[in-house]
This record gives structure tokens, sequence and C-alpha cells, in this order.
């Protein structure tokens, strides 16, 4: 699964001030866990074009689906050749050369990243992290989706003591599968840079999010919480203030959150990090606020396929 297909975006022309790490000039790595066909790079390309004129930038990632790897691969050089021509202004080019590198796109397990080395990425991300469908393994391989929504929705309004507790269960499971993603994230971004997960879900049996839409997920209180950054080892490697929550996303009644890995070489005093850190939230929230994204889809399900602003459809 990732981000829906956002094939045109149209951006405001406020000027926003320039990403705290980066400058114009530098060269970025990328890196998107569960990149799906691309699409969502492009989108993270074309942003860092546009708002700040970064374009010296190498993009990489993994998807559990060997096909999507191999259509992101080739909607990722299709639009480098593209975009090798027609980029606008010139000086954005030199001598003709893509403004961004395609870098390794690997087939692979998102908690499990042993291919890329540790501290190696300017920002690592992912669109969505896809929840245990069957947690328990309760239902046996071929559950259908809907069998588990109509089974999730009497355990969250039963009182029985035995479904109470099963709902514990799965939702440690959960905790512990999103763990798995976010920890591979925290291992190869480099120190003092940001991870970022967008469209996170809520728990299955949380208040008003019992609808099936959301059949797993974490609290935003379960990122900063001491427990869960003890739990999974969290507490010298994320930066106290730095977790964000963003109420925005693409999908409605779910929110993205932004984490920043520790530098131990920082002898900055915890006070003054701490503001930094207030700094780049207010920063990061300025962006989403600043940038207006046009979705053009053919049905209400962005998985159904889209229709980009020429009236094109595009399938996923």
């Amino acid at each position: 699964h990732e981000t829906p297909a956002v094939l045109r975006s149209s951006h405001t022309n406020q000027t926003t001030t320039q990403p705290p790490n980066y400058s114009r000039d530098q060269s970025l790595a990328i890196y998107e866990s569960a990149s799906g066909q691309g699409l969502n790079l492009l989108l993270t390309l074309e942003i860092l074009q546009e708002q700040w004129g970064i374009t010296n930038v190498t993009l990489y990632g993994n998807d559990y689906l060997p096909e999507s790897v191999h259509v992101a691969r080739t909607i990722l050089q299709q639009e480098q050749e593209n975009s090798t021509r027609t980029v606008d202004p010139p000086q954005l080019q030199s001598d003709h050369e893509p403004w961004y590198q395609i870098g390794a796109l690997c087939q692979g397990d998102s908690t499990n990243l042993s291919h890329v080395p540790s501290n190696s990425m300017d920002i690592a991300y992912t669109g969505f992290i896809d929840p245990l469908v069957d947690p328990l393994q309760l239902w046996g391989p071929h559950v259908s989706m809907a069998q588990v929504e109509g089974a999730m929705r009497q355990l969250c309004t039963s009182l029985d003591d035995l479904h109470q507790d099963l709902l514990q269960q799965m939702q440690q499971q959960q905790q512990d599968w999103f763990a798995s993603w976010v920890s591979e994230l925290l291992r190869i971004v480099k120190p003092g840079h940001s991870i970022i997960v967008e469209d996170v879900g809520w728990p299955a049996c949380w208040e008003d999010h019992v609808d099936g839409d959301n059949w797993g997920g974490v609290l935003p209180s379960w990122w900063s919480d001491a427990k869960t950054w003890e739990t999974y080892g969290w507490t010298h490697l994320i930066e106290p203030e730095s977790v964000a929550i963003e109420e925005q996303a693409w999908y409605p009644d779910r929110y993205n959150v932004r984490l920043q890995k520790q530098d131990p070489n920082d002898t900055t005093p915890a006070n003054i990090r701490a503001q930094h850190q207030k700094v780049a939230n207010q920063r990061a929230h300025d962006l989403y606020e600043a940038i207006d994204l046009e979705m053009f889809y053919e049905t209400g399900d962005p998985k159904e396929g889209s229709v980009d602003a020429a009236g094109e459809q595009h399938v996923e």
C-alpha cells in the first residue's frame, strides 16, 4: 500500500523558510520504506524543488512486492528523462544532467532493511504502515477484510473479559509491528535528521474510530510515551521534544508524525535543543499549510485509480 497517487500538485507561491539541516546545494539521500510505485517519492522531489530549489537528490526505497519495485523504477527513470529536457528554469540543470538520481530500489521487508547502512539517509519516511489484518491469526490465512471488519466490530462492542483480553493482545501486536518499521527508519537516518510516518491509523476500537476503516494503528500519544521508548530502545535514540503530530493526512481521521534522531555529538544544551525542535515542528506545520495538494480520483477509493489534471486515467 502506498500514499494515493497524486499526479499533479498545485503549490502556493508562499515563501517558506529553508528546511533545517539542508542547503540548496547540498546532496540529499531520501529513503521511502514501502515506496510502492514511486509516486510519493516523485511528489517529495517536486516539493523540495518548488519550495526550496533543492535538486541534488538521490532516491532510495523498498517495497514488499517486486512488481511495485519494477514499476517504481520505470516511472522514476521516465520522469528523470523528461525532467532532464523540460526542467524550468534552465539554471536548475547542469549540462542537461538529471536533477535527481535513482539509487537502489529493492524488494524488501520494511521491518528488516539490513541492506541499508545505518546513519546513511538524510530523510527516511514511509507513506503508510499497513496494520496487521489478523494480529493473533485467529481467522486463518484466507480471511477477507470484510470478515475481519465484521469480527472487530463485534469484539469492540463486547463486554466479555476474554474478548477484551484478545483486543489488548491484538493492540500490543500492532504496536510491536509499528515499532519494527519505525526502528529501521531510525537506524538508517543520519543523527540529527528526521523520519516521517504518514497516514497513521487509530487503534481498531478507539472511540469514534470504530468504523472498519481503521482496523489497527496507534494513538498519537504512543509516539512520545516514555514506556514506548523504553520498550523499543528509543530513549536515547529520539530527540525528546521532536515528536510532532500533524492532523492533516491523505486519508480522513488519520495523522502524520515526525521524529528526529538524536545526535550524540550535539553538545547544545537540552533547553536550546528543545527550542530548536519547536521551531522545526512549526516549520513543518507551516509547510503543510502552504502546500495545496489537488487529488483527482476516478472513484472514492484511491486504490482504484486516479485521474490527472489532463483528464487521463491512471490505474495503480
